[in-house]
């Protein structure tokens, strides 16, 4: 499908396109329900990767009827994930992992999004796409940049890879009852602007 690679690109005339990311379960579950996981996987290509706890993520969305989708993830081979934490972010993770879980939570309710973040940093990954609060201030505390998933799909409308009525689905999956079509009209302005 697509060569993995997760170091920074050169400069290939490809935009955003060409970012190394790292990412969250959050933008395989919206655009899953936009029925756009095709689209993303053809998007990011082999500029993306998951860590091992998302990737368990995902398989345990697959099983709900909602996320069903999902399974075109394990069919397309796509995303590849990364090794596992290395030893000296493992007592990292803890620490976080035991700093954002609230009374009731179990142990993995945040794995994906701290994992994601220490491995973006670690590996040097360009962007992370996460959209968890708490994924969101370790990814700014670290130094990773980030974009949410609204983020990403107003990307993909501004280099062509969506249609603005696709766009704007994941766009409104991925944001609060309130933010509308101006919101997205901005979102895909700015990633315009940034493109360029």
């Amino acid at each position: 499908m697509c060569t993995p690679r997760l170091t920074s690109p050169t400069t290939d005339g490809q935009g955003s396109r060409s970012r190394a990311r790292a990412a969250d379960a959050s933008p395989f579950y919206r655009f899953c329900e936009a029925q756009l996981l095709p689209s993303l996987a053809e998007y990011l290509c082999g500029n993306a990767r998951v860590t091992l706890e998302v990737a368990a993520e995902l398989r345990r969305g697959a099983r709900s009827d909602r996320h069903a989708g999902l399974h075109y993830l394990e069919l397309a081979g796509w995303p590849p994930d990364t090794a596992a934490l290395p030893a000296e972010l493992q007592r990292l993770f803890l620490d976080y992992s035991r700093a954002a879980r609230q009374k009731d939570e179990p142990p993995s309710k945040h794995a994906g999004e701290i994992a994601t973040v220490l491995m973006a940093a670690y590996l040097g990954a360009d962007v992370v796409v996460i959209d968890d609060l708490f994924g969101k201030r370790l990814a700014r505390d670290r130094g990773v940049s980030r974009l949410s998933t609204a983020q990403l799909a107003a990307e993909m409308v501004a280099e062509g890879a969506l249609t603005d009525g696709d766009g704007y689905r994941v766009f409104d999956l991925s944001t609060p009852p309130e933010a509308g079509r101006a919101d997205f009209r901005r979102a895909c302005d700015r990633a315009q602007t940034l493109g360029e």
